[in-house]
């Protein structure tokens, strides 16, 4: 199933199925994409996907032919091809948007459970450099995330027909991350990717739900490969308790080179503090997003590397958690984001050769 439906191409079907909206597209041969015929017929901003692509290493945002000949010449995009067994990728009108959100969704026996919305970061220009390329997942932002209600009741609509879709079709249970683009001009929620695994905001996400005293969508999916028959879940309560504004936001920081960077500095694993004047300092050891007491906090965690690691083709290095905000409304990183991504940067010390 997974496999299956983690297809780009085969989920424009489900939307079409469902009566769910979707950005005009068009499928190419990734051999022959013509653009001008591409422009003409969807119109001068496009996005290329190949089929089985993730987070985001085969997307492709198109707003000129010198973007679109960067893109299809690009090392990356040669990569893709070759992993690319259809042999056709998937390419979408462009929408213009500042926000990229997302929801978790788990189909029970009992019907079908979901979150609130809340953002994706992505292509934060602090931790991803234009040469990884464009549409690249960064991390997630809660703190900030307060759609109206308008947003949200497209969203739980698909999240209710897709999830129904999956159940009925496949007889599927447990998890899927469902992810959005919001159109800026419209305001249409387009779905445009079902992921059917934990996503990449596991497992910040669980320790939120849990300081916001919610029902753990992770332990709702658990119980679905239980073999138990000794409960029924409330869908109607589990879906108004799911729901409400958290407050956290998590970011990648990334090497953001395609050669060998070592790190001359170390970056302590735990909290640290920005004080009242903008310096920032070490608080307490801790590794959980549950430690955290305020806004002006962050925990620096998940594979804190030692001095002299190697990091190679844009890897990620290090995770940064706060029950602050990485991200605002309007997809623009916060000053706080910048000074802490600074700092962590600057404190790590990548550079091309290893210290002796």
């Amino acid at each position: 199933v997974r496999k299956k439906y983690d297809n780009k191409i085969y989920f424009n079907k489900i939307l079409e199925k469902t009566n769910l909206p979707a950005p005009p597209y068009l499928i190419s041969s990734q051999d022959n994409i013509g653009y001008d015929e591409i422009v003409n017929s969807l119109g001068g901003k496009i996005v290329i996907q190949f089929p089985n692509s993730y987070s985001g290493s085969g997307t492709f945002i198109i707003h000129s032919k010198k973007d679109f000949d960067r893109a299809v010449f690009s090392e990356r995009f040669s990569k893709q091809k070759k992993k690319n067994t259809q042999g056709v990728v998937r390419i979408n009108k462009y929408v213009n948007r500042k926000l990229s959100p997302v929801m978790g969704v788990c189909c029970t026996k009992e019907g079908i459970v979901y979150t609130d919305l809340y953002n994706q970061i992505i292509d934060a220009p602090e931790v991803v450099k234009q040469e990884k390329g464009t549409g690249v997942y960064c991390g997630n932002e809660w703190t900030s995330a307060k759609f109206p209600e308008s947003i949200k009741k497209q969203a739980y609509d698909a999240a209710e027909k897709i999830g129904t879709y999956l159940q009925n079709k496949e007889g599927y249970q447990g998890y899927f991350g469902l992810d959005f683009i919001l159109d800026d001009e419209t305001k249409i929620l387009y779905p445009i990717e079902v992921n059917i695994r934990l996503i990449g905001s596991f497992p910040v996400f669980s320790m939120l739900q849990e300081i916001h005293k919610q029902p753990l969508i992770q332990a709702i999916q658990i119980l679905q490969y239980l073999d138990r028959d000794d409960y029924v879940l409330d869908i109607a309560s589990l879906n108004r308790e799911m729901k409400g504004n958290m407050k956290g936001s998590y970011i990648h920081l990334y090497s953001n080179s395609n050669k060998a960077l070592y790190n001359h500095g170390e970056l302590e694993a735990g909290i640290y503090r920005v004080e009242k004047d903008g310096t920032i300092n070490f608080s307490r050891d801790s590794y959980t997003l549950l430690d955290l007491k305020t806004d002006s906090e962050f925990l620096v965690s998940q594979g804190v590397p030692y001095k002299n690691t190697k990091f190679e083709d844009y890897r990620s290095v290090v995770n940064i958690v706060t029950k602050g905000s990485f991200m605002d409304m309007k997809g623009q990183s916060t000053c706080f984001a910048k000074k802490v991504i600074a700092f962590c940067y600057d404190t790590l010390d990548l550079k091309r050769n290893a210290e002796t």
